[in-house]
C-alpha cells in the first residue's frame, strides 16, 4: 500500500515522524473510507440490478395483462353483438307470433260472421 512505502521512507528522520503518522493515518482513514464507498457502490448497483430484473417481470406481467384486457374487451364486443342479435331475433318472434294471433283473430272473426 502506497501509504505504508511512505511511511518506512519517512521513518528514518525523527522529527518528521509525528506528521508521518499524521499523514499516514489520514492516508489510512481515506483506504477504509474509499473501500467503503466501493462496498456502498457496489450495494447500489446490486440494488439497480434487482430493480432492473423486477422492472423486466412487471414488464412482461403489463404485456399479459394487456393481452387479456383486448382479450376481454373482444369479449364484451362479442356479448354486446349477441344481445343485439337476440334482442332481434325477439322483435322478429314478436312481429311472427303478434301477425300469426291477428290472422289467428281475423280467421275467427270471419267464421263468426258467416
Amino acid at each position: 500500500m502506497v501509504a505504508d512505502d511512505w511511511a518506512r521512507a519517512t521513518a528514518h528522520s525523527a522529527p518528521d515522524l509525528s506528521l508521518a503518522s499524521l499523514v499516514l493515518s489520514a492516508m489510512r482513514s481515506l483506504a477504509r473510507r474509499a473501500d467503503d464507498c466501493a462496498a456502498l457502490i457496489e450495494a447500489i448497483a446490486t440494488g439497480v440490478r434487482r430493480c432492473r430484473a423486477q422492472l423486466a417481470i412487471l414488464e412482461g406481467d403489463w404485456v399479459e395483462i394487456d393481452t387479456q384486457l383486448q382479450s376481454l374487451v373482444l369479449l364484451a364486443q362479442s356479448v354486446v353483438q349477441r344481445e343485439m342479435h337476440h334482442r332481434r331475433v325477439r322483435d322478429e318472434v314478436d312481429r311472427t307470433y303478434n301477425a300469426a294471433v291477428d290472422q289467428w283473430e281475423h280467421q275467427i272473426t270471419r267464421a263468426a260472421a258467416q
